[in-house]
């Protein structure tokens, strides 16, 4: 069975330690932030930079971590691997699909997270 996307227990922490608004914006601020890092990495691809490929996948697997989306942070981290090991932009092209569907299942399960703390905290 493979893991959730997000974990929900290391979110809740979060909202009790910081408050429910603090993990609104920190969510809110991760997938914007995420969006962009994608829009990088799918430039690296097109163009064939691979350092901006490299860039984007620490990128995510650094906030990823934050908020408890393990299955992003290792997709990104071995992407980041990947690169760092000499594969080329087009190599890498696979793994940043896999990359983008990764983010949007985290996205799903933060923003139904979110969804439940706005609900909660109204």
């Amino acid at each position: 069975m493979a893991s959730a996307p997000v974990d929900r227990v290391r979110l809740e922490r979060l909202a009790t330690r910081f408050g429910a608004h603090f993990l609104i914006q920190l969510i809110d601020l991760f997938i914007a932030q995420g969006r962009e890092r994608l829009a990088a990495a799918e430039a690296g691809v097109a163009s064939g930079d691979v350092s901006a490929i490299i860039a984007a996948a620490h990128a995510l697997k650094s906030s990823a971590g934050n908020l408890g989306a393990g299955s992003l942070g290792q997709c990104a981290a071995d992407l980041e691997r990947r690169g760092n090991s000499g594969a080329s932009a087009d190599a890498l092209a696979p793994m940043v699909a896999a990359l983008t569907d990764a983010f949007a299942a985290a996205c799903t399960a933060l923003e139904a997270t979110r969804t439940d703390v706005e609900r909660r905290t109204a």
